[in-house]
Parts: structure tokens; sequence; C-alpha cells
């Protein structure tokens, strides 16, 4: 999901990142699943603003 924001820090040699992967059982990622469905899916939702170019960036820090 988060591609677009980490392969350009990998391209730029001088920035390094770690990719984020749950791992668990069925029951410990089913709830964790969700909570990122609905938090991806939300149109005010950070990542949503971020690739928005409409979205400058004092808005984009804003406490929500």
């Amino acid at each position: 999901m988060g591609a677009g924001l980490y392969e350009p820090l990998l391209r730029a040699a001088a920035i390094r990142c770690r990719v984020y992967a749950p791992v668990g059982g069925y029951a410990e990622l089913l709830p964790y699943l969700v909570r990122r469905i609905l938090e991806n899916g939300a149109n005010a939702g950070f990542v949503y603003q971020l690739a928005n170019p409409a979205v400058d960036d004092e808005r984009l820090v804003l406490d929500p």
C-alpha cells in the first residue's frame, strides 16, 4: 500500500526505510486489517491527503 511513498526514498540513496508488515494469527490480524481498511478508505485520511496535489503542506500537518 505504501509503495508510492517508500519507493522514491529507496531510489534516493541517502535515505533508508523499512516496510512494515504485520505478522500473526488470524485472530490477531483481522482487527488490525479492519482498522487499516477503515483508515485508508477515508477521504480525509493522511495518506489520501498526502497523494492529493490540492492539499498543501500546511493543511497536511494540522492536528486532526
